[in-house]
């Protein structure tokens, strides 16, 4: 059974290889979300905003190798907390932020699981911050693993792992 499984095991068409991890993960981009994130998400940033959404799709284990494969993305509303925010309105607008996410899963994307993030922050030279670390493991047990950073501003972008508890730049 596991063979045959093995013999059906084909790369889809019209991806890109974004990224591996050593022997541990390769990661590939539908070239659909790759042009939805590059191009639709940036026509109508406002100042300070944070254009984010959330990665779909599935992983594939194949002889200790994870094949991630990113095929679809939601664009969210997403906003840093601020210092001294009062907790209870932290909570609300976190579970607000979640039901929009599922609901939008739900809706468009009901048989892929989340995989991770994809976040611009212009001028960040894809440094990862206090904050940008916190949320990610706040949604590392909704199932994130995987960020792809991007700074449109100085032309950058990456794949970041969470490993030990800390993302790690993807080559």
């Amino acid at each position: 059974m596991e063979k045959q499984k093995d013999r059906q095991f084909v790369l889809p068409k019209n991806i890109r290889q974004m990224g591996s991890f050593g022997d541990t993960y390769k990661i590939y981009v539908e070239d659909f979300v790759y042009t939805y994130v590059h191009q639709f998400l940036h026509r109508k940033k406002e100042e300070k905003e944070v254009i984010a959404a959330v990665l779909l799709g599935e992983v594939i284990q194949r002889d200790g190798q994870e094949y991630v494969f990113v095929s679809g993305a939601q664009k969210v509303n997403f906003r840093i907390s601020e210092e001294g925010e009062p907790e209870e309105d932290a909570a609300a607008r976190q579970q607000e932020f979640w039901g929009n996410v599922y609901q939008g899963i739900k809706e468009y994307f009901s048989d892929r699981e989340i995989l991770g993030w994809y976040i611009n922050l212009d001028g960040s030279g894809l440094e990862i911050n206090r904050q940008l670390q916190q949320f990610f493991e706040a949604t590392y047990g909704k199932g994130s693993r995987f960020l792809y950073y991007e700074d449109s501003l100085e032309k950058l972008d990456a794949f970041f792992v969470q490993e030990q508890h800390v993302l790690q730049r993807i080559s």
